[in-house]
């Protein structure tokens, strides 16, 4: 309970993250809460020193956990409030953003089809065949409009990725949250593609800039010289996770 000697202190809101939270974001996944350094007392931002997360929170185990915070000397004064909450795809949740059973509201810049293997998730994957002129603009996309699943949580940190395969040699490829189909947003890392499926990520902290958010992959290929139209590319697993939200009271 918070310490009745400071009155008038105003609890912070807390935050929400996804069960497996630190196999997303990496070890430092405490830094990541962003926990306040101040908080306000009597109207007056004041210093406060949380305790250690990770001896309060399990960022693997679905719960509500408190980080303790002394302020002005007293302890447990104040507590961060942390829920860790089950894993949830949010593209499973909206009607032909899939890459097992729909793929009508996906875009693509080539011809794209289902196929039984290979697969790494469920019993389909997407077949996607590349122009052979591509080669000379060693670029193509595939995108996905994700406005609806921000609209439904809010604003926050989400995650998407989709895994790809392909016997093109050189062939590398780079996941973007973009802000709009327009505007640049933050890119993951460039990803070296093979005969096994990759997973091609990235991390995005969106917020009002964010007006009508995409999910989007380019590829690169190096080596123009191979023929692209026989050596598809093959997408499974697309995924979307809100990966940290603000707590929303009850």
């Amino acid at each position: 309970t918070t310490c009745k000697m400071l009155k008038d202190l105003v609890s912070p809101t807390g935050v929400s993250i996804v069960e497996d939270y630190d196999g997303y974001v990496g070890a430092d996944w405490v830094s990541k809460l962003d926990l306040p350094a101040k908080v306000l007392v009597a109207g007056v931002e004041t210093d406060v020193q949380w305790g250690d997360a990770a001896a309060y929170v399990n960022p693997d185990v679905v719960g509500i956990y408190a980080i303790p915070g002394t302020v002005k000397g007293v302890e447990n004064a104040v507590f961060f409030p942390v829920q860790v909450r089950e894993y949830k795809n949010l593209f499973n949740e909206i009607t032909g953003y899939n890459l097992e059973t729909n793929k009508n509201n996906l875009r693509f810049n080539n011809t794209v089809v289902w196929v039984n293997e290979p697969v790494i998730e469920g019993v389909q994957a997407l077949k996607q065949t590349l122009k052979d002129y591509q080669a000379t603009c060693i670029y193509t996309e595939s995108s996905v409009n994700i406005k609806g699943r921000i609209t439904a949580y809010g604003y926050g940190d989400y995650y998407c990725a989709v895994n790809i395969r392909s016997s093109l040699q050189t062939m590398t490829a780079t996941a973007e949250f973009r802000k709009s189909g327009s505007t640049a947003g933050v890119a993951g890392t460039k990803v070296q593609i093979g005969d096994e499926y990759t997973k091609v990520s990235v991390i995005a902290t969106v917020d009002s800039t964010y007006t009508y958010p995409r999910f989007q992959v380019g590829y690169s290929i190096t080596d123009r010289n191979q023929t692209l139209s026989t050596n598809p590319v093959y997408l499974d697993g697309l995924e979307m996770v809100a990966l940290k939200l603000p707590l929303v009271a009850d």
